[in-house]
């Protein structure tokens, strides 16, 4: 990414334009295809414009930035519950193979594809489309903000994000899911800001610290998958979406992943443990 290492200004608009076109092809994609990569990108491409609008947050004039990310919040939790049937849906599949999971396989497949209709349906809906419109004036420059450096900017937002995550990471080998989903949501977030800022900083640090970042992320992110399988199933089973004889089955299946996951909460501390002797490139 090119990115001007002077004007915050500049900066925010370049930011926000490269987020207005991944959630502009994400959203054709959720609206054209079947393809699980649309709501992820889609997600992605939420989550990046909320870091972009944290990160520019203090140089941007009024309350642009605050509504966007709300909305921005707001149509990531739309998307995620698509993406989270859809992922759960792939990650079971190879865990149910047989023809006792060829059933159960099915209901959760046909979930997925009336939760991929009724994101269709929002993507469509007035409020959505007014943030692409907000986010489409942004990317014109139709927004004033502050030309202030933006290297010192960036290193104070990125020391924030660091010190958030070193929180987040107290006490590890006793943590819960819930703190360990808050961990995760910390290292997304840092990573975000740092994808964003990745020109500023010396690139052999920056690739370090992004490779072990990134395996930190990857732990954790598989043990939260199994914690989204066991909600997902959950949450069809009290809807009344599931057989019973599927219910076990699945149930079976999400077992199997919680055990798999295993090995990633062995290797946490280690993980994190590297990360945190890590020069940060931003220093």
């Amino acid at each position: 990414m090119v990115m001007p290492k002077t004007d915050a200004a500049s900066g925010a608009r370049d930011a926000l334009r490269n987020c207005a076109a991944q959630i502009a092809s994400a959203k054709t994609a959720v609206l054209t295809t079947d393809d699980p990569e649309g709501p992820h990108q889609l997600r992605v491409g939420l989550r990046r414009l909320r870091a972009a609008l944290w990160l520019y947050a203090t140089t941007i004039h009024g309350d642009a930035a605050r509504s966007m990310a709300a909305e921005a919040r707001w149509l990531a939790r739309e998307v995620g519950h698509t993406r989270d049937l859809e992922m759960v849906a792939g990650l079971l599949a190879p865990r149910m193979k047989g023809p006792a999971g060829r059933g159960p396989l099915a209901g959760l497949t046909a979930a997925a594809s009336v939760e991929r209709a009724r994101l269709r349906a929002v993507l469509q809906e007035a409020r959505a489309e007014a943030l692409l419109v907000a986010l489409t004036d942004v990317t014109e420059g139709k927004f004033s903000a502050d030309a202030v450096p933006l290297t010192p900017l960036a290193a104070d937002r990125l020391n924030c994000q660091w010190r958030k995550l070193r929180r987040a990471a107290r006490q590890l080998t006793r943590q819960g899911a819930n703190e360990r989903h808050k961990m995760r949501k910390r290292a997304k977030m840092l990573r975000y800001v740092l994808d964003l800022t990745d020109p500023l900083w010396p690139h052999d640090r920056t690739a370090k610290f992004h490779k072990r970042l990134a395996r930190l992320q990857d732990g954790l992110g598989r043990l939260n998958d199994a914690s989204v399988a066991r909600r997902v199933l959950e949450q069809l089973v009290a809807a009344g979406a599931l057989a019973a004889d599927a219910q076990d089955v699945l149930a079976t299946a999400v077992d199997r992943l919680d055990h798999d996951a295993g090995k990633d909460l062995a290797d946490l501390p280690g993980l994190w443990r590297k990360l945190e002797r890590t020069p940060r490139p931003w220093r």
